[in-house]
């Protein structure tokens, strides 16, 4: 081996060459291998080596990683210099980042990797520098790969308030938080302990209780003082941090036994063919109301004790299965802890689907959000001597299918969005379909809570209640959309909000002082959107009456009246506790009042009476034993239906995609007068199934008998209220 100048470099008899360190930069030397065999003529091979500076490296750390969805990673950029000499001050800012598909990940200009969607995407690093001192250009590229949403912690939700009775029943819920800010209950095993083994119990028996299944009751002993205990639950493979509750149980200070079950509905009318959910609460010595549901304890039963299983009840849920088969009315039971109540079923064989609708009949979503499907069916049934309806939810029965599949999808009754753009998703059953328009918007703007102010007392009857709020998602273009329940919630020290599914953004104040906060967070192919925080305020003032509205009313046969109860304090402000309050009635025989939620203080006519009713609304809590927190309305019944329906607007002229306003009227006779039945009747049109599509007309809470024109054509409107109907004169198109 022969080095033609060995200022520049020089080259060992194993073929290693070695570059000079003060070689002439850009100098040239010739290396030359020779082969001598035998006697032979020798030959020869050469290569030229150059003498350059030395280059920069550039590496990204950590090497093709694996990211959960809706997880956020660093990648970090390692410079170094080929011949080990100490490499130029450089970082991440200087370096251009690039994405090769930014809809899977998007990187930022400090290295940081966002994932967005499941699949594989190559982030890149690219330096380049024309300087004096240094030329050279340098990149790296990393492959990421985005798996599938991964349980990054857990955390723990108590069904109602962790002070209670001595021997009181506190169910403590486990939810699983997911790297895309989604919740759902832990399904994983967990080991409970309790820093008070002697009086505390953790699934009936005592702690420590080990490869828990959730959720997990907690309960004490017969006490000799009050005690408070730190329940602490650890995951059994020891991969998420654990988690502390701290329950108190007071002895003999709250009176709370069981008084009473109550079911959603005292009666209800059902065609063949469909499911139907009924829930219960427990009524309380102390006021309190306590929703049961499958992990409570409540056991539902049905009277079907016939060979078939023409009716069926989930015995955990309430979910009420009719078939086709069924003839016969049934008697629905909710058993807990000794008492029952009973929701009556009248089963009407001859029910035929009518009418489809679809709630909202429009829908606007962002992409990747999702939108719960909801689909109402009215039923005509006993059309002999007349027609009568009923509307019942069928949103589990219908068969959904999306126009167009690459705008939005449908699973599991969940719409989807995928790409921005306008589509149509149809509802079918039994040969009736109905059709709602698809919007698919870009991203969400932001997030807003509601209210946007909420101040709590701190020396009133509202301590421990739970405060529901609820989220919106606002759109870049103008739309608004609730998303309560696809948020997660979370708070400062002071507050606790819920996550467990169908109590999602309850607030439960844990101390009343400071200024807490309450956050609603939802991940979206864009990334984590996050709300301006709602500022939770404190005040100091007492209650000074409660008072229900209205307060005297006369309710007709198979009448609802909805009551609102309003606190007032001692500043004069005033607070909405309809849904915080024990609504009571000294009179179930002839009238039936709801505690479940979202229907309370609704009251119904129950059969032909004439009695007076005491309607009682009590606001529990420490400081309301008194007068300022009971509050009394009185019903008169009175035995008398309507005679006579009147629609208005009796003709009309309606646009295609117009809609109209309709209302009725209900003629009474003793004494005579006009009573409001909107929301009290099925709204249908006359339309044959040639003619469906022209019109529907709603028979959703909030938008009952809202017509909206679809085609041109002229239709009727028809109001039905038990035997009776009421007809609209001819609604035409222009």
């Amino acid at each position: 081996w022969v080095s033609s100048n060995t200022a520049v470099a020089t080259v060992a008899a194993d073929g290693t060459v070695t570059v000079l360190a003060n070689a002439p930069l850009a100098t040239d030397t010739t290396i030359t291998a020779t082969l001598t065999v035998g006697y032979g003529d020798p030959v020869t091979a050469s290569f030229v080596v150059t003498a350059l500076p030395a280059q920069l490296q550039l590496a990204l750390t950590p090497d093709e990683p694996t990211l959960a969805l809706g997880t956020v990673a660093t990648l970090t950029p390692d410079f170094t210099m080929t011949d080990g000499s100490p490499a130029p001050s450089l970082d991440a800012s200087d370096l251009t980042w690039l994405s090769s598909d930014p809809v899977l990940a998007s990187v930022d200009a400090a290295g940081v990797v966002s994932t967005l969607k499941e699949g594989q995407v190559t982030i890149s690093a690219v330096l380049t520098d024309t300087a004096d001192d240094y030329d050279y250009d340098v990149s790296d590229a990393d492959a990421v790969t985005v798996s599938a949403k991964a349980i990054v912690d857990f955390k723990l939700y108590a069904e109602s308030s962790t002070t209670l009775a001595e021997q009181q029943t506190l169910l403590i819920h486990p939810i699983a938080i997911y790297s895309d800010k989604t919740t759902a209950p832990y399904t994983g095993l967990l080991d409970w302990t309790s820093s008070d083994n002697s009086n505390i119990r953790i699934a009936g028996s005592a702690p420590p209780q080990v490869n828990q299944a959730t959720p997990v009751t907690i309960t004490s002993l017969i006490l000799s003082a009050d005690v408070t205990a730190d329940i602490t639950v650890t995951d059994v493979n020891a991969v998420l941090t654990s988690k502390t509750l701290a329950v108190t149980f007071i002895k003999g200070a709250l009176d709370s036994a069981l008084t009473s079950v109550e079911t959603s509905v005292d009666a209800v009318t059902l065609p063949i063919d469909v499911n139907y959910q009924l829930s219960a609460v427990a009524i309380l010595s102390d006021n309190t109301v306590k929703a049961l549901n499958t992990s409570s304890g409540v056991a539902w039963t049905d009277d079907d004790t016939g060979t078939s299983t023409d009716v069926t009840v989930d015995g955990t849920g309430g979910l009420v299965t009719i078939t086709s088969a069924a003839t016969n009315n049934s008697e629905i039971t909710a058993t807990f802890d000794g008492q029952e109540a009973t929701a009556a079923l009248a089963i009407k064989q001859s029910g035929t689907l009518y009418s489809i609708e679809i709630v909202p009949d429009d829908i606007t979503l962002a992409i990747g959000v999702n939108h719960s499907l909801k689909a109402l069916g009215t039923y005509q049934y006993d059309v002999d001597p007349a027609t009568k309806y009923l509307v019942v939810d069928i949103s589990d029965k219908v068969t959904w299918a999306v126009t167009n599949t690459t705008l939005a999808t449908e699973t599991s009754d969940q719409l989807t969005g995928l790409t921005v753009g306008s589509t149509t998703i149809t509802a079918s059953l039994s040969a009736k379909t109905a059709t709602a328009n698809v919007t698919v918007v870009s991203e969400i703007a932001t997030i807003s809570i509601s209210p946007t102010t909420l101040t709590l007392s701190d020396d009133s009857s509202l301590q421990a209640q739970a405060y529901p709020v609820k989220a919106y998602a606002n759109y870049t273009e103008g739309y608004k959309h609730e998303i309560t329940d696809q948020v997660y919630w979370s708070s400062t020290a002071e507050l606790t909000v819920s996550n467990i599914t169908g109590k999602k953004g309850e607030i439960t104040p844990l101390s009343f002082s400071g200024t807490p906060e309450v956050t609603a967070e939802l991940f979206t192919e864009k990334g984590t959107t996050v709300n301006n925080a709602l500022v939770v305020g404190f005040e100091t003032r007492a209650t000074t009456s409660l008072d229900i509205t209205p307060a005297t009313i006369t309710l007709d046969n198979d009448e609802k009246q909805e009551f609102t109860a309003t606190l007032t304090y001692d500043d004069a402000t005033t607070s909405d506790v309809t849904e915080l309050v024990t609504w009571s009635i000294n009179n179930n025989t002839d009238a039936f009042v709801s505690n479940v939620a979202g229907l309370r203080g609704q009251v119904s006519a129950v059969g032909n009476s004439t009695a007076t009713i005491a309607v009682t609304a009590i606001l529990p809590g420490s400081v309301c034993d008194t007068s300022a927190c009971t509050a009394t309305a009185t019903i008169t019944r009175r035995d008398e239906s309507a005679t006579a329906l009147t629609v208005s607007s009796d003709t009309s002229i309606v646009a295609i995609d117009g809609t109209l306003q309709f209302s009725v009227t209900g003629t009474f006779a003793d004494p005579v007068r006009e009573v409001d039945l909107t929301q009290e009747v099925v709204w249908s049109t006359d339309l044959t199934d040639s003619m469906e599509r022209i019109a529907t007309i709603s028979n959703a809470l909030g938008t009952k008998g809202l017509l909206t024109r679809i085609a041109s054509g002229t239709i009727k409107v028809t109001a039905t209220y038990k035997d009776i109907t009421g007809v609209s004169g001819d609604i035409a198109s222009p």
